[in-house]
């Protein structure tokens, strides 16, 4: 029995160690270290310019990292996000909900924000993961290219992604959710 339990750590322990961005991974200690050029800084957040000139914020909350959020700043060739498959600026919501299954969750205070000319969504995937982490895939598009108002998901592109931890989003944006019929908890 003691060995099903130690196995069963090793297996949580190597999944849980592919959800990183540059190395680093929710929980991991506040004091990590990433080798990019730092654009700004408060108490508890660090924004980095990446390689490819993009942003990306990580925040620490109790000496631990708890969010991090890798921003596409709208130039084509840099549109490979540092974490999944997906594409800034062409991957739509139909095709990462039809990548994961379900379309997961929503925060109901951040599910989504109009503007004149912009619709952007908030959409929430829980990570098979030990650790209670939250992929949000943030996208957005322009409300003169939605023809079709009955399903918009074919129009939203992916814009930012975020990598967090459950219990800090809940504390921020809320515990009251509107999930899909057939959520789930996904792969990366």
């Amino acid at each position: 029995m003691k060995s099903i339990f130690l196995l069963a750590i090793a297996f949580f322990a190597l999944t849980d160690g592919d959800l990183a961005i540059l190395g680093v991974k929710i929980n991991d200690s506040a004091d990590y270290k990433l080798d990019l050029q730092k654009l700004s800084s408060d108490s508890f957040t660090l924004k980095y310019k990446t390689t490819d000139g993009n942003h990306l914020s990580v925040t620490t909350d109790n000496g631990r990292v708890v969010f991090m959020e890798n921003d596409w700043l709208q130039k084509k060739e840099a549109n490979i996000p540092l974490l999944t498959d997906f594409k800034f600026g062409e991957t739509t919501l139909k095709e990462i909900r039809n990548v994961f299954g379900t379309s997961g969750f929503a925060y109901r205070e951040q599910s989504y924000l109009k503007s004149e000319k912009t619709l952007t969504t908030i959409n929430c995937f829980e990570l098979e993961s030990p650790s209670s982490v939250i992929l949000v895939a943030i996208t957005k598009a322009p409300i003169s290219s939605i023809t079709d108002k009955n399903d918009v998901s074919g129009y939203l592109k992916l814009d930012a992604i975020i990598l967090a931890d459950k219990k800090y989003l809940d504390g921020i944006w809320g515990k009251k959710k509107t999930f899909d019929p057939q959520y789930k908890k996904v792969k990366l």
